[in-house]
């Protein structure tokens, strides 16, 4: 299995937005007003691609961001510089296959750059 991570296009937000929403507990669901948020202001929003099939997703802010999430305020409050991952959701029948990993590898590679 080929995996391709590329920046998100507008038309793909309903299904990444139902993907968040079907992750379960360990991710917060969201609405339309919240993924479009996120389409116009995240630093890093891409996804995971296989077999033409998005299978996964990332969304990370730079610290300038406007963004009002305790959880990132935190981060603000104590660090200077940082790239704060808000959410990361892999489609359930891809889990364990390396899809989170190259995510994370990739946001990883951005944030260093």
């Amino acid at each position: 299995m080929s995996i391709s991570i590329r920046d998100v296009l507008e038309h793909e937000l309903d299904a990444i937005l139902a993907m968040n929403n079907a992750a379960g507990s360990g991710i917060l669901p969201m609405n339309q007003e919240q993924i479009r948020f996120f389409w116009r202001h995240a630093a890093y929003f891409r996804v995971a691609e296989s077999d033409a099939c998005l299978v996964g997703f990332l969304i990370a802010m730079n610290p300038n961001a406007e963004y009002d999430s305790s959880n990132f305020a935190w981060f603000a409050q104590r660090h200077p510089d940082f790239f704060y991952i808000d959410r990361v959701a892999v489609a359930s029948r891809r889990r364990g296959g390396g899809v989170g990993r190259a995510l994370y590898a990739d946001v990883q590679s951005y944030a260093e750059l």
